[in-house]
């Protein structure tokens, strides 16, 4: 009865999902991925060449933005 028990046993489950990382500036974007390597998901919101100071999100960048584990911005 032990042994039925014993192989009915599971492992804890390790999370199989990387943390989600979202930058808004390319530095942030680079400074993110050097550290975090092979671990965390790092997109960046901002597509190149596009002005911060006008920028505005799409609702696909709040799903990104919400989805985030972490978001590191620079700026106020």
């Amino acid at each position: 009865m032990g042994s039925l028990l014993g192989a009915c046993a599971t492992e804890a489950d390790e999370p199989d999902a990387d943390l989600k990382i979202v930058t808004t500036l390319f530095v942030s974007y680079d400074f993110a991925r050097s550290i975090s390597g092979e671990q965390a998901d790092v997109s960046m919101l901002l597509p190149p060449g596009v002005d911060v100071h006008s920028f505005e999100p799409t609702p696909q960048d709040i799903i990104k933005l919400n989805d985030a584990d972490l978001l590191i911005y620079n700026g106020g």
